[in-house]
């Protein structure tokens, strides 16, 4: 059976722009290996297809879309993104899907899927890093961040310093973090409770609106907005697919209007 993404004319567009579409590579790749390693978390090993650029694929925090079918119909398909934990040539990435206890297209997928599966995978997007420019580096991220924080730490440089603060439980996922020099690893009840680390450059990423809130909180402590990489990886209460359809909208918009997405603030978006 054919199945296809559910877009409007305008989604579409935005996601053929070259603004967009630039450098991802559009491949059916194969499953290697689905296990779950933890009560929440299920890590999945892919081998991509194509011709892999691994100098690319290796860069850490990069991102990419995987197709799987929708939930309520046969003939369609939704996309979700996913940070690539670890990536290991020639051809083979690990991503670590967290499973939020009820059913959703990604959790539906994995209970069906088999060592040789084929899977659809857009990527790779490699998303903004923590500047190493001698300040103390702050990240802090709930358990869908994680696998973007193993990645940043498998590539820490000497002599940076840092600090991971985590609101996860996930004894597992914590344990199976590479090992940085001078980085220590924190856990906190709530991102709420994370002040603006003045003195030293912020990256974060977790749910939108504790997200939203931890740099607001920032910027009033009179930190620069440069120094703030903070990411919406999920919405309480509101499907992905949602999200996405919000983005997508957003971008047409600015691309209708400036001919680009230069710029773009993934905050003013009304999700």
């Amino acid at each position: 059976m054919s199945r296809s993404l559910r877009l409007t004319e305008n989604q579409r567009d935005v996601i053929a722009h070259p603004a967009h579409a630039h450098g991802l590579a559009d491949e059916i790749s194969l499953v290697r290996d689905a296990a779950e390693i933890s009560p929440i978390v299920t890590r999945v090993t892919i081998d991509l297809g194509g011709t892999p650029d691994a100098a690319e694929w290796a860069k850490p925090n990069t991102a990419i879309r995987i197709e799987v079918p929708a939930l309520d119909d046969d003939t369609a398909l939704v996309s979700r993104v996913y940070t690539v934990r670890r990536f290991e040539a020639p051809r083979t990435i690990e991503v670590d899907v967290v499973r939020h206890g009820h059913r959703t297209p990604m959790t539906a997928w994995l209970a069906g899927i088999r060592p040789g599966d084929s899977v659809r995978v857009i990527g790779p997007r490699t998303h903004l890093l923590p500047a190493h420019d001698g300040r103390p580096i702050e990240l802090v991220a709930d358990d869908s961040a994680l696998a973007a924080v193993a990645s940043i730490l498998a590539a820490w440089p000497a002599g940076s310093r840092g600090r991971v603060r985590t609101t996860s439980r996930d004894d597992v996922v914590l344990a199976q973090l590479p090992p940085a020099p001078d980085v220590s690893v924190e856990r906190i009840a709530d991102v709420d409770a994370v002040e603006a680390p003045v003195g030293a450059v912020l990256w974060a990423a977790g749910e939108r609106d504790a997200m939203r809130a931890l740099r607001a909180r920032c910027l009033a402590a009179g930190m620069d907005k440069a120094d703030l990489r903070v990411f919406s990886y999920w919405k309480q209460g509101v499907s992905n697919s949602v999200i996405d359809a919000k983005r997508l909208d957003h971008f047409a918009a600015l691309l209708k209007a400036t001919g680009s997405t230069d710029g773009a603030d993934d905050f003013d978006i009304d999700i």
